[in-house]
Order: structure tokens, then C-alpha cells, then sequence
């Protein structure tokens, strides 16, 4: 049998000189291997012991004896039940569901868990003993003033430079040359131009917010979809006012006027590509008359320009007119380009 006296440990005596005799044997070690596993556990009890910090504290003073006792305070998890005394430790109770305590304290009672995610908001951490519950926006919002906003969306003519997060809005920025967007989207880029390839030529070339038309002459000459895309894509190219916009849409066969606003040029617009997509070909063929009466006269002298338009109209669908057609296409495929957005009729 073996017994050791454990000295007492200053904690000055510890900094000072970096190294405490622990063991002090008062009986001769006979057999070193039984006795090491003993120093080890002891070594480590201690390491442990002088890592720890202080337990927090507060003061309270006694009712009883008016003494003024220096408790420790309650971990995270818990609240004070009762007071410490001269003779009692500070007793501590567990927090029951749906209660918390984050800090060390004193509290008679934990705090209640009242963050409550609603609206946009979803759970990110559920209440426990320890937090109280946690909320973030939920996927496609960001935090904003304490509220979950929906993230931008970039609209026509402009696609997402930067994604939105749950702290950040959208970024977005202007299509770039050669590339192109037409819906609103807080997820989408912009789009790079198709290029006309198997013996299809530009009909109307793209812009920040319409992509390249492809087509044959043929087509064009013939009518039907092409033809009605064509239309859809030359006004969309030329920015017409909204008064002018307005006139046109009241003369249209199946459109009512609509009510009188200033800056409602997208949905004109929709109504315009409706009409064009749905009129029948006689409608279509009084276009020219149709923009003058409008006070859209620049628009139409150049459908009638472009002597495409002109031959369908007319109906001079002869080999030389396909061989106008083809000049003639190729001319407004190059003209419209110029025409530019900052140009209004």
C-alpha cells in the first residue's frame, strides 16, 4: 500500500515557477508500473481543474442575518431555484420546454422562447434550453429592417449580374452587346444572340431585350408565323410614345381603348403583339393606314420602304419580287439596327 500527501497548489506559485511537486512519496515506490496509471489520472484531474474559469458570481444578501454572500450564478440551461446561503451552494432548476436561458444567471425564472417566424420567414433554429428560436427569410427573400423582402427581378433587356441571398438583394445589369433578356427573372442572365445559319438570313437584328429573327425570304413572302413575329419584333424595335401607342391600340379591330395612363408602355405593347398575333392577314394588310391615322407616320413610310411589305400587301409575288423581297429584307435587317432605342415616333 502506497499514500501520498497532495500538496496545496498556489496559483501564484504556478505562474511564478512553472513547476509544482504534485507527489510527495512517504513510503518507498516498490513497483513503478501499478503506480502510473494512478499519476496520469491525477495529472490529468488537475490539468482540468486549472483550464476551467471561475464560475460566475453575484451578491445577494441574507434576510436572515442581513450578511452579504457572495452566490455563484446558474449555468445556461437553468435558472436560480434559491439563493446560496453561509451553508448552502445556490440551487438551480432546469428551464422547461418552450423556455431558455442563454447566459449565466440568476433569473427566478427562464425566459420565455417569443421569436416567432412568420410571414417569409422559416425555422433556422428550433428553441432549446440554451437559445431561443432562430428565424431566416425563406429561399428567394433577404433580411431587410427586419423584414423578408422578395428578391428583384431583372426585367426585360437586363439579366442577373449577382443571385440574391438571404442577407443581399438581386444585382442586375444591362444586357451586353450580343446578348439579350425578355423576361422578368431574378435567377435568369442574359441570353447571347442566335446566329442565322442553313441559308437563313437576319430578318431583324437583336437588341438588349429580343433576339436575332432568322427567316428566308420565303418565309416572309408567304405570311404566317414569320411574317406575324416579324411585325411583333419591328414594333417592339421602334419606341413608339404612349399616346401614339394609345391611338393605335383604340383603332385596332378586337382592342378597346384603354384606361388614360402616361407610363404603361409594356402593356400596350402586350396588346399590340396580341392583335398582331390573332388579326387576319387583311388586318394586317392595312398596317401602313393604320399607324398614319396612329400619327405613327415614320413607322409606316418605312414598311412601305422596305418594299417587302408592299409586295404582300399587294400580292406581286413574282420571281423578280422574291429577288426585291431578298434586297429589301436585307436592308431593313441592317436599318433597324440603326434605328436604335432612343428613337420615338
Amino acid at each position: 500500500m502506497f499514500s501520498y500527501h497532495v500538496p496545496t497548489l498556489q496559483k501564484h506559485n504556478l505562474r511564478k515557477h512553472h513547476t509544482v511537486n504534485i507527489l510527495e512519496p512517504t513510503t518507498t515506490v516498490c513497483n513503478n508500473t501499478l503506480l502510473l496509471p494512478a499519476l496520469l489520472l491525477l495529472l490529468s484531474g488537475l490539468r482540468t481543474a486549472s483550464a476551467d474559469e471561475p464560475v460566475p458570481t453575484y451578491q445577494h444578501r441574507d434576510p436572515v442575518t442581513g450578511e452579504t454572500l457572495t452566490c455563484t450564478k446558474c449555468p445556461p440551461g437553468t435558472h436560480m431555484a434559491a439563493h446560496c446561503t453561509a451553508s448552502t451552494p445556490t440551487q438551480c432548476a432546469p428551464c422547461r420546454p418552450d423556455y431558455f436561458t442563454a447566459l449565466w444567471n440568476y433569473l427566478p425564472r427562464c425566459l420565455y422562447c417569443n421569436n416567432f417566424c412568420n410571414g417569409n420567414q422559416e425555422v433556422e433554429t428550433e428553441c432549446s434550453p440554451t437559445t431561443n428560436r432562430v428565424c431566416r427569410c425563406q429561399q428567394g427573400f433577404y433580411g431587410l429592417d427586419d423584414f423578408c423582402m422578395p428578391h428583384s427581378q431583372c426585367g426585360p433587356g437586363h439579366g442577373v449580374l449577382t443571385k440574391g441571398t438571404l442577407q443581399t438583394d438581386t444585382v442586375c445589369a444591362r444586357c451586353s452587346d450580343g446578348y439579350f433578356s425578355t423576361s422578368f427573372s431574378a435567377l435568369d442572365s442574359c441570353i447571347k444572340h442566335q446566329e442565322c445559319t442553313n441559308e437563313k438570313i437576319e430578318l431583324l437584328g437583336g437588341s438588349a431585350d429580343q433576339d436575332t429573327m432568322c427567316g428566308t425570304c420565303e418565309e416572309l413572302a408567304n405570311g404566317g408565323e414569320t411574317f406575324r413575329t416579324f411585325l411583333s419584333g419591328f414594333f417592339t424595335l421602334h419606341k413608339m410614345r404612349v399616346g401614339k401607342m394609345k391611338k393605335f391600340v383604340a383603332r385596332s379591330a378586337e382592342e378597346r381603348p384603354i384606361q388614360d395612363t402616361t407610363k404603361q408602355r409594356g402593356p400596350l405593347l402586350d396588346q399590340i403583339r396580341v392583335w398582331l398575333s390573332k388579326a387576319p392577314e387583311e388586318e394586317l394588310r392595312k398596317l401602313p393606314q393604320m399607324l398614319k391615322d396612329s400619327q405613327l407616320g415614320s413607322m409606316a413610310e418605312k414598311l412601305c420602304f422596305y418594299k417587302w411589305f408592299c409586295l404582300i400587301c399587294n400580292s406581286q409575288r413574282s420571281p423578280h419580287g422574291v429577288v426585291l423581297l431578298s434586297l429589301t429584307v436585307l436592308t431593313l435587317s441592317t436599318k433597324t439596327q440603326h434605328v436604335g432605342e432612343s428613337q420615338r415616333f
